[in-house]
């Protein structure tokens, strides 16, 4: 479940959107990192499947988390 509170008097919306766009940055090398495993085929041919799974789920981790971020983030901005 998630709440949703106007912050605009509460924080500095620069300093948030900043934060946000870092954690993003982060996320966004995790991802790639995590797809280049599972682009490739030596990797998927060669790993146990729990392996494989683990780094798929891994990835829709970073995705879900990833896609929340700059929903926030573009939520800031437009206010």
């Amino acid at each position: 479940m998630e709440f949703f509170l106007p912050l605009s008097d509460l924080i500095d919306l620069n300093v948030e959107i900043s934060r946000l766009q870092n954690k993003i940055s982060d996320i966004e090398g995790r991802m790639k990192a995590v797809k280049r495993k599972l682009d490739n085929s030596s990797f998927i041919e060669n790993a146990p499947s729990n392996v494989v799974d683990h780094e798929k789920n891994k990835y829709e981790n970073y995705k879900n988390n990833y896609d929340k971020l700059v929903n926030n983030m573009n939520n800031l901005k437009n206010n």
